[in-house]
Formats: structure tokens, sequence, C-alpha cells
């Protein structure tokens, strides 16, 4: 139906597909007449319209035909064919066929050297181009060629690794090949229970995928391996069946290899005149693919593809010489044309140099200049970070200040616009000894953020010498009052919309009291102690449970230091700790930091880190020293940056009390 369809739109591409699939069945069913005159079709068609691919893909389905029937000159005339058309076209995937093709040939005609040299070339390409189908066919030839020499131990290692990749691939036509030539190398091995069973194998695969030729092949296996056996009836009845299907196919190899062994199969049976009778039709069919006459027209097939090869090359070489030849008069002519452009160009070359030499004095004195700017002005940020550091408080105040404590100070630029509040206070009236902790960032980072900072700083500082300020919130009032009024931010015309974020708390470490209070940022408590409360006996806020510890949240202000659409008084928190409790002061530095947990999150640009993460890194190391919490920090941050930017100034005080 598809034919005549294809037919009557006239669709000739379409009629070369049919025509090779309709070969490719007759192929599969052993009628080798009608696989040839159905490839033959496609062909002619392919010729027709110049089909280059089409045409070797024809040539070497028909070369298998050619050989199957054993008809090893047509083989490797329309090889060498084929050959030629493939080498001019560098078509790799029918070199690979067509190499495969003519080893097979060769081995036929008892030349393993030929056969193996280009069953190699067949297989560096199917390697190359990946093809595991025409790999499985290589392996089994290679086993062939080692059968056929008698080193059967080499032969089986070639087929079992044929019918592993076959089985793989779920190529059933090659699986049954290779187990059945498995079958004969074991018979000649003297495993003839091993043989039986790999040769059971084979028919039952044949028979379920109607493969005929392998039919044949596997009942002459069978048989040779009841012969060695001397069950000689049941050998003489499959041997039968594979001179049956060899005449019905016209597979002459086959076909003399059965009269070979049915004539052996008489002799022992001391039937003679069978045993004669099958010998002489053996020698025949032997004589005739074996003839001294096909071995001389291969010849004269090598020789006049070589003498061709050899005539194309030379052709070749006395083209490529006159384009040479060609190339240097013209390349001759181009540098006379070029020459007399370059002379006429030369002038405005020198002239355009002098201009240029002009020019870049001028530049060179500008880039002078602008790289003495860049060191004064790097010279000042540096000093600016001596500054900077001369208000921190030194570590050894620190220690003195508080025992057991940690301050993490990672500045993203030179100078920072976070900064680190810790001083004594010394109330007016009473001996309670104190000690004020803030941590404040201010807006922006490098030289802006720290010119805010050291404002900050000197405003809070004169805070704990005002009498009328009782606590951390009216140190803050007075620190939003003081900046309001430096930054003139109640004169809408020179407003400056800038400020910073604090939390800032007084600890009284022999009562082990805390007070806190803070702009947008709030204070963390870590504790052993549950259902912790402030001074007016409300829960304080649990935001996780981590084994024995509890995490606490004392809220801060929801307003910044400095501008605000709406300005209210910082509310002051008053809280009594235990012996043990943990209290954390921290900028939004680390929890915004982008990061990931491999190299893959890293290079797509990282995620936040976020505050659940830090609080779960702070609880996994609440039982260790502060000391040794900070560098589990440091590494956890390290970690999640990676080769990233850091993008903020980062700051975290751990205070254990």
């Amino acid at each position: 139906m598809a034919f005549i369809i294809a037919q009557k739109i006239k669709d000739e591409t379409l009629m070369a597909k049919l025509y090779n699939l309709a070969g490719a069945l007759a192929f599969s069913k052993g009628d080798y007449a009608e696989a040839l005159k159905q490839y033959t079709h496609r062909l002619n068609i392919n010729i027709t319209q110049k089909d280059t691919s089409g045409m070797l893909g024809a040539y070497y389905n028909i070369s298998l035909i050619y050989n199957a029937r054993s008809e090893h000159r047509k083989t490797i005339e329309v090889s060498y064919k084929a050959m030629e058309l493939a080498e001019k076209t560098k078509d790799t995937f029918n070199l690979m066929g067509l190499n495969e093709g003519l080893g097979m040939a060769y081995h036929q005609l008892d030349e393993p050297e030929k056969a193996i040299s280009f069953l190699n070339k067949a297989y560096r390409l199917s390697v190359i181009k990946k093809e595991a189908y025409s790999q499985t066919g290589l392996l089994i030839d290679f086993g062939n060629i080692y059968q056929k020499q008698g080193n059967h131990s080499r032969a089986i290692r070639y087929y079992d690794e044929a019918i592993m990749l076959s089985k793989r691939n779920s190529d059933k036509r090659r699986q049954s090949i290779a187990t059945s030539n498995k079958a004969m190398s074991l018979t000649y091995s003297k495993e003839y229970a091993n043989a039986i069973i790999h040769v059971e194998e084979a028919i039952k695969i044949n028979e379920e995928i109607n493969y005929v030729k392998g039919l044949a092949d596997a009942y002459s296996v069978k048989s040779e391996c009841l012969f060695f056996q001397n069950k000689l009836e049941e050998a003489k009845k499959w041997a039968e069946r594979s001179t049956e299907i060899s005449l019905k196919i016209k597979a002459r190899r086959e076909e003399y290899q059965s009269y070979q062994l049915l004539s052996k199969i008489y002799e022992a049976m001391k039937d003679n005149a069978k045993a004669f009778y099958y010998y002489k039709r053996f020698v025949n069919l032997r004589d005739s693919i074996d003839s001294k006459e096909e071995i001389r027209a291969v010849s004269g097939i090598e020789f006049g593809y070589e003498k061709e090869k050899i005539e194309r090359r030379k052709k070749y070489e006395q083209e490529l010489a006159a384009n040479q030849l060609q190339k240097q008069k013209q390349i001759q002519n181009i540098i006379l044309i070029a020459g007399l452009i370059m002379l006429g160009l030369l002038f405005f070359i020198l002239r355009s140099f002098v201009q240029k030499q002009k020019a870049n004095i001028e530049i060179r004195k500008q880039h002078e200049i602008i790289e003495q700017k860049n060191k004064d002005i790097l010279e000042g940020i540096n000093y600016s970070r001596k500054i900077q550091e001369a208000i921190l408080a030194p570590e050894e105040n620190i220690r003195q200040l508080l025992a057991d404590a940690f301050v993490l100070y990672k500045p993203k630029d030179i100078v920072s616009g976070d900064f680190y509040f810790i001083e004594p206070i010394f109330p007016q009236s009473g001996n309670e000894k104190w000690v004020a902790v803030a941590l404040a960032d201010c807006t922006g980072h490098g030289v802006p953020g720290a010119l805010m900072s050291l404002t900050g700083y000197n405003i809070l500082k004169q805070s704990l010498s005002e009498t009328n300020i009782s606590g951390p919130g009216q140190a803050l009032d007075f620190l939003n009052t003081g900046l309001h009024h430096f930054l003139k931010q109640n004169q809408k015309e020179q407003q400056i919309r800038d400020g910073m974020d604090i939390s800032f708390c007084a600890i009284n470490f022999e009562k082990n009291l805390l007070m806190f209070s803070g702009a947008n940022n709030p204070l963390w408590i870590i504790s052993r102690n549950g259902n912790k409360k402030n001074s007016e006996g409300e829960a304080l806020k649990e935001l996780a449970k981590q084994g024995e510890f509890t995490v606490y949240e004392i809220k801060a202000n929801k307003q910044p230091i400095g501008f605000s659409e709406k300005t209210e008084k910082f509310v002051n928190h008053t809280i009594e700790l235990q012996k043990g409790d943990m209290i954390y002061l921290l900028t939004d530095g680390f929890a915004d930091q982008f990061g990931g947990l491999n190299q893959e999150e890293r290079k797509a640009g990282g995620k936040k880190f976020k505050y659940k993460p830090l609080r779960q890194i702070i609880t996994d190391n609440a039982n260790k020293k502060m000391t040794d919490q900070k560098q589990a920090l440091e590494i956890a941050f390290e970690n999640w940056k990676g080769e990233l930017e850091q993008v903020d100034d980062v700051s975290i005080i751990g205070i254990k009390i």
C-alpha cells in the first residue's frame, strides 16, 4: 500500500526508504535474491538523486548479501567502489561498515592478516562514532578469525564480550550469532555440555526473531557437537536441517559446511556411499567458493583500486602545485599593491605618531596626578582606620570588663560602618558597678559609615556622664537627639537621611542584672533556665529550643537612631539573669551575607545566610568557651561566603554571665 501511494505522489525519497525496508526484511528472512533486488532498486534511486549517503548505505547492504552468499569477489568489488566514494566525501560512518565488510570477505578467503587490518580500521571508527551495534558485530568477526586459526580461548573472549554488549543493546540477532559461534569454539575445546547449553540458547533466540540463517548455523553447530560425542543419529538429523535451510536461502558456505559434516557422519556410520556422495558435493561447492580464479579476481580489484588511488593522488598534487603557483603570483601582486599603499600611508602615520607622542606626554602627566591623588586618598582612609581603631575598646580593656566574652568584628572595607562600645559606668550614687556594651550599624559602610560611627561613638560616650540618664533607653534618646542636631535633620532644606541601628545594654555582674534598649537591633539571651521573665514579670519571647538551651529575644524599638518619620521614646527592658546565661548583640551583616553550602550554589550567586542558621550555630556551640564560639562563627562565615565578596560589615558580641 505504501509503495502504491509513494508511486502515485512520485516521492522518490520515500520509495528509496521503502525499498531499503523491504530489502532488510528479506535479508532477515534469508531471502537473499529478493533482498538484492530491493537494495538495487534503492541504489538506482540514490544514484538518480545524487544522494551520496544513500548510495553508500545501499552499497554496504549489497556487500552484506554477497558476503552471506560467499560471493567474495562481488563483495570486495562493491566494497572498494563504495570505499572510493566514502573517502571522497569523508563519510566515516559508512567507511566503518565498508571496512568491516572487507574484513569479513578476506576472512572467508583465508587471508587473516588483511581481514584483521580492515576490521581494526572499522573498530577504531566504531569507537570514535560510539557505535555499540557495530562494535558487537566486529567483536564477533575477530572471534571468527581466531576460531578459524584454532585459538579458541581467545575467540571465546571476543564472543563473550559481544554477547554482553548485544544484551545491553537488546540486539538479539548478534546475540544469537555470538552464542552459536561460542558453542562451536567450546565444541572444539571438548566442552560438549557447555557447548550444547549455548547452542540451544542460540536456537531459541533465532526462533524467537525468525532469523533463518542463524538457525542454519546453530543447527550445524549442534550437529558438530553431537558428532564429537558419537551421537551420530542426532547429529545427522540436525545436519540435514541445516542443509535444508542453506539450500532454501542459497547460503553457499553454510551449504558446503553441511555437506562436509554429513560426509563425516555417514563415514562414521560406515555408510561409505552416502559419505562419498556428500563429500563430492562438499568439494565441488568449496572449489567454486575458494577458487584460484576468485582470488585472482580479488587481487585485480585491489590493484585497480590502489592504482586509481595513486592516480587521484598524483592529479591532486598537480592541481595543488598549480594552485600554489597561482597563489604565489597573487601574493606577489598583493605585496606590490600593499607596498605602494604603505608608502602613501607612511607620511600620515609619521605625522600621527608625532601628534600621539605629544598627547601621550599629556596623558602620562594626568595619570601621574590621578595616581598621586589615589595614593593620598588611600593614605587618608588608612589613617581614618587608625582613628576608628583608637575609639574602639582594646582587647585588654575588654578582658578586664568582661571576663568571658568575644567580639567578632569584620569590616567590609578598610574602615567600617559598624562600631562597638564597651565602657564601665560609675553611677552618681551607690557603689554598684555596671558595664555598658553597645553594638551599632551605621548607614552604609566604608568612609561614610566610618564618619557616622565616630559621631555616634562620641555622643554615646557623652551620654554616660549625663546625670539625668538612668538606663540604656534614655541613653539612646540622648544619642537620637544629639545625632539629629549634628546632622541638621530638623532643617528640611539640609536634611540628611542617615542614622544607625544599635543594641545597647548595661550589665551588673554582681547582681546579674541586665538593662537593654535597642533601635531596630534586638538582643538574644541563651539560657539553660526556662521561663525567663523581665522585671515586670512578663515572659520573654522564646525563639527556639536546642537541647538544654532556650533562645530568648528582647525586641528593640522599630525605629533607627537619626532620621525617622516618627520618633518615640526608646523602651528600657530590665531582666534578671542567672550564672551561665549568655547574651548576644549583633548587626545584620552576618545574616545578610550571600553564599552557599557548596561551590555550585556560590557560583549561581548564592543566597542569604539568614538569622535561623545563625542561632543554630550559636546554640550548637553554647557549651564551649566564648573564644571557641567566636572561632566557630568565623569558620561558618568563611565556608558560607567562599570566594564571593563580603556584602556588609559583620559584628557580633557574645558575653557569658
